[in-house]
């Protein structure tokens, strides 16, 4: 489910409200019903289903600049729609809403691929997938050395580290003492 995502341009709606905008949806779209709903000041998500058939949703970006709809596709051979629980599935796991947000990029059909959203960075609080990649790079990098680090700590390993220019052997107590510091300096 998911994927690569497009987003096509169905419908100009002119300067009325965003329900008379719902609206103009519902009638455009045989009467489909929203069963959700997520308001952006630049962009509206919704997904809409047929009365009656819970899994035939669609999903629609309303781009509030332009007023245009765009009706959001994935090549997922999902061809009877989504129910409401892949909605929450793809608003909860995925980073859709940061593309939502920016409707522009949507209309950009740049082939966006969605896949399961990592976690936020305990440090920074903020999503991985919204850092440079250079930033993501050396968050995966300080993980992978707290890793070895707590390790070796746990199997009472000696550590072998870069310290000025040279090899350095850390014993198994300086290790744990690593290990327990919550402010490392870097091992360069």
């Amino acid at each position: 489910m998911f994927g690569h995502l497009r987003a096509e341009p169905i419908l100009r709606v002119g300067g009325c409200s965003v329900e008379q905008a719902v609206e103009i949806l519902v009638t455009a779209t045989n009467d489909a019903q929203p069963v959700r709903w997520i308001e952006f000041p630049t962009a509206v998500l919704l997904l809409v289903t047929v009365p009656g058939d819970p899994d035939s949703g669609a999903l629609y970006v309303l781009d509030r600049k332009t007023r245009i709809w765009l009706w959001i596709d994935f090549e997922d051979e999902q061809y009877s729609g989504y129910s409401t629980s892949d909605f929450d599935l793809l608003v909860k796991e995925y980073d859709f809403l940061s593309l939502v947000e920016r409707p522009g990029l949507l209309r950009a059909n740049l082939g966006w691929l969605l896949e399961l959203a990592m976690p936020k960075n305990e440090k920074t609080g903020k999503s991985v997938l919204r850092l440079p990649l250079e930033k993501r790079a050396e968050l995966a990098f300080r993980e992978a050395v707290d890793e070895v680090i707590s390790e070796h700590a746990r199997l009472g390993l000696p550590l072998y580290i870069g310290q000025n220019g040279k090899v350095v052997k850390l014993s198994p107590k300086k290790v744990r003492v690593l290990s327990r510091s919550t402010h490392r300096k870097p091992l360069s």
